[in-house]
């Protein structure tokens, strides 16, 4: 996946309310975050005072969620809409939507072990797993990954 947007829009005028971004290869902001649409006129004067380059428009803010390796599915955000807005669904839709977010994170959850194998090891001997080093080496951890913002 190289670029994924979740939108909520108004049913009226179909403006947009919130937004969950993600850009694999974004620099000047995080890979994984939201954008809410609501202005208020606190953080507008606050980034006037403290950021001049900016519109002072809270949707134009990107606020991280834990960046490539651990941002939010489309399963969370679908759930965030169903128990937020309350929107009728049928009796089984959150145990499909629990049962996508287990299958998003777990296929998550191997490529943070690519990224840090040494951390999967330290856990798993914690665990009582007995693990033994590849006949190739070690692995090194992935920092690029691990840090991207």
């Amino acid at each position: 996946m190289h670029k994924s947007t979740f939108e909520l829009l108004g049913f009226s005028d179909r403006q947009p309310i919130a937004r969950l971004d993600f850009v694999r290869d974004a620099h000047t902001a995080p890979a994984a975050h939201w954008n809410i649409h609501a202005e208020r006129g606190t953080v507008s004067r606050l980034l006037g005072r403290t950021n001049p380059d900016h519109a002072g428009v809270l949707s134009a803010l990107h606020f991280p969620v834990g960046g490539a390796r651990m941002r939010p599915c489309f399963e969370d955000f679908l759930q965030f809409v169903i128990l937020e807005f309350q929107i009728d669904v049928f009796p089984e839709a959150l145990a499909v939507l629990a049962e996508g977010r287990e299958r998003w994170r777990r296929r998550q959850v191997g490529t943070l072990v690519r990224d840090a194998p040494d951390e999967a090891v330290r856990v798993l001997r914690e665990l009582g797993y007995q693990i033994s080093t590849p006949t190739t080496g070690e692995h090194k951890p992935n920092s690029a990954a691990l840090q991207h913002w």
